[in-house]
């Protein structure tokens, strides 16, 4: 008879997004940490070469590391499972 292995699907947050699945737009937060907040958005768009604010995107992207889900998910070996819940 063949080797038999059990696995179970581990299911984490994301430690990138902290589960949102949203990840601040790199283009804003550069832009917001040169800028003064006081400032108006479309004066610091204007600046960067564009006519508006809302042409650099929306403030938060999903996030690359769990394609926008807050999750990660994951088979593990069962045995290591239970050991972990054994703890």
């Amino acid at each position: 008879m063949s080797e038999r292995r059990f696995f179970v699907l581990c299911q984490e947050t994301c430690r990138t997004c902290k589960g949102s699945g949203l990840v601040p737009n790199p283009q804003w937060n550069e832009r917001t940490l040169e800028a003064d907040e006081s400032i108006d958005p479309d004066h610091w768009a204007y600046a960067a070469g564009l006519t508006l604010a809302r042409h650099m995107g929306p403030e938060e992207i999903p996030c690359a590391d769990c394609e926008g889900e807050g999750i990660h998910q994951y088979p593990i070996p069962l045995e290591e499972a239970l050991a972990e819940i054994g703890r």
